[in-house]
């Protein structure tokens, strides 16, 4: 199967060898596709039951609006999955879709066929154990992404946002392009573009492309 050494280095296969990946994608009838950008990979609505794994190109994951808008809500790279926590909980129908943000390779596993799967038991055991803590890990970002979204102003959604990149990265922190944090803080581009750029203004960061800087500050910090 092409490409068989990327999906073994997924996170989902990581640590299995790759002729089990094979049998284990044969078990679980696995399908490739191959999108343009654009492209719809898994639509809201549709039966949840594949887990997508990304190996060429990126995806990103979106719920539609009621306005006909789309919410970005993940991008995700080579290696990376989507879709798989519907399809492990037994989810009727998707509530978000899976597009491909340029054009893009993935692999679709029938999840339940996947979990089912016995043999080679080591490996089965070690795919369950990645999905785990994938899982695991994803649930973490939910809530670290929450406590950002907790907070009532933009400016205090970018506050909160900073201060645990600065925690987790260091200071200067890198962020991601704009209009992805954006997405990922639920603001406006503008807004949150503006609210950047008065705390830049103030002293209150430095601001080279992607690199952030919290400049100390004389007395209480605003909040």
């Amino acid at each position: 199967m092409e490409n068989l050494a990327i999906i073994a280095a997924s996170k989902l296969f990581y640590g299995v060898a790759q002729e089990e990946v094979a049998a284990l994608l044969a078990s679980a009838n696995a399908r490739w596709r191959s999108c343009a950008q654009g492209e719809v990979i898994l639509l809201a609505g549709s039966r949840a039951r594949d887990i997508g794994v990304v190996c060429a190109g990126e995806v990103y994951v979106a719920r539609e609006e009621i306005t006909g808008e789309r919410s970005l809500l993940a991008r995700l790279g080579v290696g990376e999955l989507f879709a798989e926590a519907y399809a492990c909980a037994g989810t009727t129908h998707l509530p978000v879709s899976a597009i491909a943000a340029q054009d893009c390779q993935v692999l679709l596993v029938d999840a339940q066929s996947l979990l089912a799967a016995r043999e080679p038991v080591a490996a089965c055991a070690r795919v369950r154990e990645n999905l785990i803590r994938i899982l695991a890990q994803k649930s973490v970002l939910l809530n670290r992404r929450l406590t950002h979204l907790s907070r009532r102003s933009t400016r205090e959604k970018v506050l909160s946002y900073f201060a645990e990149q600065a925690a987790r990265q260091g200071n200067p922190f890198t962020v991601p392009a704009r209009q992805e944090m954006a997405d990922f803080l639920c603001v406006e581009r503008s807004a949150m573009c503006a609210v950047i750029g008065k705390m830049r203004a103030a002293g209150e960061i430095a601001v080279e492309g992607r690199k952030i800087t919290l400049l100390p500050q004389k007395g209480a910090s605003k909040a």
